[in-house]
């Protein structure tokens, strides 16, 4: 009785490491997680040990893709709005002010939107080994997830991971991809340009709306039918003429949060 207990013991270890071989798989598969921000798969891998206990099936995996879509949307949401106070407030001049009822009320734009070039510390110059982009590759590969987020979940290729390796190899200090180019300086910092403005736009969009910088009825109701209010907000943001774009066409302008997590099935 003993041996066939250590037996079944023995298997059913070896079922649940085999299971655990096969998550583990999947969640670093590009075609499964490579949408996601790096805290995102983070969490992801957190959760790898308890699965497991559970069957690796076609069933279990979409399930976990469904799942894992309701629960991350908020999380996606948060990334992205990091990355729009990272890549305005927290880099602008005026970063401590506190007014965030209007737009005016910034000394520099600065603050409130990303300009379409940004300048930001992290890069790494070696006199010996060269260019070494590891501590802001993460974060620029970060910021391309966000915005293939805003743009339907299509990511650029190649993208800024094999950019940037492609740079160090030859010793280069500018890398360009679909989404932004990236000039590298020796004192330490970078300076992204952004390429697509339909993009950027819509990251603004997000972070203004989300942070409540908008009015309620933004892309909902006309300049026209707006309170003196609301046209004054809108005025600061963009003007009448760009606003009238939107409403045109509000789905090519905002996102939606239940839009923003698209994974392959």
């Amino acid at each position: 009785i003993e041996d066939r207990n250590a037996k079944g013991h023995i298997l059913n270890d070896y079922v649940r490491l085999t299971r655990l071989k096969y998550w583990e798989a999947l969640f670093k598969a590009p075609e499964f997680v490579g949408q996601l921000t790096s805290n995102l798969q983070r969490e992801l891998a957190a959760k790898v040990e308890a699965l497991a206990d559970y069957e690796f099936s076609r069933v279990n995996i979409l399930s976990i893709q469904r799942d894992l879509s309701t629960e991350t949307i908020a999380s996606i949401e948060s990334t992205i709005l990091a990355q729009f106070d990272h890549l305005s407030r927290q880099h602008s001049w005026d970063k401590d002010s506190a007014n965030v009822h209007y737009f005016n009320g910034w000394c520099t734009n600065k603050s409130w939107k990303i300009n379409d070039k940004v300048i930001l510390p992290g890069t790494t110059w070696d006199k010996f080994f060269g260019w070494r982009f590891w501590r802001i590759g993460e974060e620029l590969r970060d910021l391309e997830k966000c915005l293939a987020f805003l743009n339907g979940g299509l990511s650029p290729e190649p993208g800024i991971s094999q950019a940037l390796h492609a740079a160090e190899q030859v010793g280069c200090s500018y890398v360009a991809t679909t989404f932004f180019d990236v000039t590298f300086y020796k004192k330490g910092t970078c300076h992204i340009r952004f390429l697509r403005k339909d993009l950027l736009d819509r990251l603004n969009r997000f972070g203004a709306q989300r942070k409540g910088w908008l009015p309620p009825s933004y892309g909902r109701r006309s300049y026209a039918d707006m309170d003196p209010t609301e046209r004054a907000v809108v005025d600061e943001f963009e003007g009448q003429a760009c606003y009238a774009k939107v409403m045109a066409d509000p789905s090519k302008y905002i996102v939606e949060s239940a839009g923003l997590l698209r994974l392959s099935a």
